[in-house]
């Protein structure tokens, strides 16, 4: 499998591979193939369209805990103050998260890359990245590529997965870490988009990378599902690291496309805080005239 595979793709690399540059901001992807660029929400943008019910409890969990251990603090604010603070709290929280998560996966990626991988982090964090590495050599996993660039053109969307591997019983996998709490359906649905995007961006080459934009080039090749036979989510702990597979379901494709197609919904007709949106959804109003001539 792997040498078929290393063949193949460096095959499909000589004939079909396409030089891109890909810009990745908090905003999505730009993506120029030679004249052309074009702009891509990110997987995990478009999956803000997916109702995610255990997100409202949590954040009023979050402002009472905060209340509470910072009760002194916020009662002696003005009102404007000690509101910011609250509402803000739980947003604290997950960046904090965040921060860790992003640790772990660049000392990751790293590792893959064959770089120093272990500087600055937190015996936490060493720990958890520890954990992932002896996974991976448990199961025999032989690298392929990591941090791996693919978009779709029809559905719009972009998104970049963690690693991308064969393991020693010859299946291909999508890989990707989870800091988290625990792990989630929207997980399976986010890997799905992964495993049917129309290109990969293989071969990158960084170009500039500054805080809030992140610019490689690369070689753009047609994506084969046959290359991501398998999608697994990694939960990555300070106790330890479990990959857990996800259950093959042409549900979790069905969903993210209708999530697209709401996400695109939505976004063209976003008018939030004064916004003019792309597209308009109603008319001029009619005036009474108009109105009573209508009603005939």
């Amino acid at each position: 499998m792997e040498n078929w595979m290393v063949k193949n793709i460096g095959k499909v690399i000589e004939e079909e591979g396409k030089p891109v540059r890909v810009l990745r901001n908090d905003y999505g992807y730009e993506i120029t193939e030679g004249q052309w660029t074009n702009k891509f929400r990110r997987v995990t943008a478009v999956l803000n369209a997916v109702a995610k019910p255990a997100l409202m409890p949590w954040a009023c969990k979050m402002v009472a805990e905060y209340a509470w251990e910072h009760r002194e603090a916020w009662s002696k604010m003005d009102k404007a103050g000690a509101l910011k603070a609250l509402k803000g709290s739980p947003w604290e929280k997950r960046d904090t998260a965040g921060v860790r998560g992003t640790h772990v996966h660049n000392s990751l990626d790293d590792f893959h890359k064959g770089k120093e991988y272990h500087e600055g982090l937190t015996a936490e964090e060493t720990e958890m990245v520890n954990n992932t590495i002896r996974l991976l050599q448990r199961r025999n996993e032989t690298t392929l590529g990591s941090e791996i660039i693919v978009y779709n053109k029809t559905y719009d969307y972009a998104g970049t997965f963690d690693l991308w591997t064969h393991d020693g019983l010859n299946s291909s996998w999508i890989l990707d870490y989870k800091t988290s709490k625990g792990i989630y359906p929207g997980n399976a649905l986010q890997l799905s988009a992964y495993q049917n995007a129309e290109f990969a961006v293989l071969k990158m080459k960084p170009v500039r990378q500054s805080t809030g934009v992140e610019v490689w080039e690369g070689i753009q090749v047609p994506w084969d599902s046959d290359w991501a036979e398998n999608l697994g989510i990694i939960h990555v702990t300070e106790k330890e690291s479990l990959l857990y597979p996800i259950i093959a379901s042409d549900v979790y494709w069905e969903t993210f496309k209708a999530a697209a197609t709401i996400k695109g919904f939505t976004s063209d007709r976003d008018s939030f805080r004064g916004r003019t949106p792309k597209v308009q959804t109603y008319d001029n109003p009619l005036n009474n005239r108009e109105t009573k001539n209508h009603d005939k």
